[in-house]
């Protein structure tokens, strides 16, 4: 991770519950995808995604959340261990959550826009991880 990115990246604690932002006001060109690694910290085990969406008023397919492990932060899996769907209406804003588990060192999400003509602004990415 960058500082800019470190920098950008917001943090509260809550409960024992440390809630991250880890991306604000972010366009995904059509067709393309954007990841986001974080370090799950000791003794976390749980996770939630929460995701918030803006589609082009002319926009025919939504988004998909991927996420993927690392025991090293390094080397990941080759293929999405949770492939997560979030709500799709063109034109609209769509938050939804989705809980993972986290049994790993750093957890990726990875962001697509399935939509090839039209960019996805992804408003705001938070996880928010629990021991």
């Amino acid at each position: 991770m960058s500082l800019y990115e470190a920098v950008k990246q917001a943090v509260w604690t809550v409960q024992g519950k440390l809630i991250t932002l880890l991306a604000d006001s972010e366009t995904i060109p059509a067709g393309s995808s954007k990841s986001y690694d974080f370090e799950i910290p000791e003794n976390h085990t749980g996770a939630v995604i929460t995701a918030r969406l803006t589609y082009d008023a002319s926009a025919t397919s939504g988004a998909t959340i991927n996420t993927y492990y690392s025991h090293d932060g390094d080397n990941f899996d080759t293929e999405a261990v949770d492939t997560l769907s979030p709500a799709f209406t063109a034109g609209e804003t769509k938050q939804q959550s989705f809980i993972v588990a986290t049994p790993c060192k750093v957890l990726r999400i990875e962001v697509v826009n399935n939509d090839a003509g039209y960019d996805l602004t992804l408003d705001k990415l938070w996880i928010v991880t629990m021991p």
